[in-house]
């Protein structure tokens, strides 16, 4: 017996070092025995930049396994994959890490949303606040949505991203000496109400004053959606020289979700007036002239 134990033990020896061995690369870096999911964007979807993601954009991903073939319903928590955070490599969105990563093969229902919040509790209801200050750049307040309610088991899985807020853009043809530095939205209701489960977005009550991003003379921002009366100040344009314009409201306004709303100004006087041009702009914003 002991001779048959020594010459059994060397050889389980080698079997169990092959067997370890069989799950690294060639570099010695571990490979995963399970299938796990990335994600690739539709081409007609949203970006967020005017023509794609950029490489370390991040997403907040769930995922809700099928019991039937209807949908998948989204809970609060408990689902197959919560807020798990997939990063933009280029080419795809993949997971951040293996604590993110998400198992492929069952027939599951997608639910993701552009920027990644650490702190999104519960995707039913959660309070989405755009930058008061968004001189550096509207992407980390440009909230998108997408799903795929396909079922799949695919690794690799499309989505379609959309905008979810409304974005304001102001234009300035200035006379001789002038120049434009700076505009801020007043009193702009700052918050949305996030439903994940069904993409809406409904704007809260509460207000701020936002700044907005200069691209090249054109000034841009995103708001949650919602109505403006004329009543009380709602732009200031403020000049190189230090002065200030205030630019109140003529008649009630809508500022639709997914849409761009263009105000063009000529002249220290504030002349204005709207102009519609008939392409999308912002890859999913639409222009919406009112």
């Amino acid at each position: 017996m002991k001779n048959i134990l020594n010459s059994l033990f060397p050889w389980l020896a080698v079997t169990t070092l092959l067997s370890l061995q069989g799950c690294e690369n060639e570099e010695g870096t571990a490979i995963h025995s399970r299938d796990t999911v990335s994600f690739e964007i539709d081409a007609g979807g949203a970006r967020a930049t005017e023509t794609t993601f950029e490489t370390g954009d991040a997403i907040g991903v769930y995922a809700a396994v099928r019991m039937s073939s209807a949908p998948a319903t989204l809970k609060t928590s408990g689902n197959y994959a919560d807020n798990k955070r997939f990063v933009w490599n280029g080419s795809q969105f993949v997971a951040d890490g293996d604590a993110n990563e998400i198992a492929a093969g069952y027939e599951t229902d997608y639910y993701a949303y552009y920027p990644y919040r650490e702190d999104m509790g519960n995707p039913l209801d959660y309070d989405f606040s755009i930058q008061g200050d968004q001189r550096e750049g509207i992407t980390l307040s440009d909230f998108m949505y997408a799903a795929n309610r396909s079922g799949t088991t695919d690794k690799v899985i499309t989505l379609a991203f959309s905008h979810r807020l409304s974005r304001l853009q102001v234009t300035y043809t200035p006379e001789a000496g002038e120049a434009l530095s700076g505009v801020t939205i007043q009193r702009a209701k700052a918050t949305a109400n996030i439903n994940l489960g069904t993409g809406t977005a409904n704007t809260l009550g509460a207000t701020s004053d936002i700044r907005m991003y200069n691209d090249g003379g054109t000034f841009t921002a995103v708001i949650p959606a919602q109505d403006r009366d004329a009543d009380g100040t709602f732009l200031t344009l403020l000049f190189a020289d230090g002065t200030k314009k205030d630019y109140t409201l003529t008649a009630k306004k809508e500022f639709l979700a997914g849409h761009t709303t263009v105000i063009p100004f000529m002249g220290k006087e504030l002349q204005y007036t709207f102009t519609v041009s008939p392409e999308t702009i912002g890859s999913g914003y639409s222009v919406s002239i009112r």
